[in-house]
């Protein structure tokens, strides 16, 4: 994976320890997730909506983000809608223009390889998600189509 984030001219950003404090939510909607990360001194809550991932499919994902760098937020969400999984991981971000690149190391589940890439235009993000996973492709296993907190949540109960 190194040799080809360097070939296509992605330069590591940074790695960093990160906690990710996954709440229940009362919907029930699985697709709708709201989490507080704690990443060294930064707080922040994101709330979430994308679908389960599938092999060879990009996802739609519409995301709001909350600073919270006192810890208020965290405290009255915890009391009020209770911990449902916490993930903790070790994350390196690669970046290539548009593209965000995540090498994951996710306590209970292990390696995990992520693919972000974001801009104006629906029809090349397409182009340009599917050219980029068939590079990569050689290089990784099976597609998680869960997400970590349920990745988390499935290890905690084996």
């Amino acid at each position: 994976i190194y040799e080809t984030l360097q070939a296509i001219g992605a330069k590591c950003e940074k790695t960093v320890d990160q906690e990710d404090y996954y709440f229940n939510l009362p919907s029930g909607d699985s697709a709708s997730k709201m989490k507080y990360r704690v990443e060294g001194a930064i707080r922040r809550l994101i709330y979430y909506t994308r679908p389960d991932f599938k092999q060879g499919e990009s996802s739609q994902c519409e995301f709001k983000c909350f600073d919270d760098p006192d810890g208020e937020l965290f405290a009255i969400l915890k009391e009020a809608l209770g911990i449902k999984v916490v993930v903790q991981k070790k994350r390196e971000e690669w970046l290539a223009g548009p593209a965000i690149f995540h090498l994951d190391d996710v306590v209970g589940v292990g390696h995990l390889f992520e693919l972000e890439y974001v801009t104006e235009d629906p029809q090349k993000d397409e182009q340009v998600f599917h050219a980029l996973t068939t590079r990569f492709a050689p290089h990784l296993g099976e597609v998680a189509t869960f997400s970590n907190m349920q990745l988390v949540g499935m290890s905690a109960s084996d």
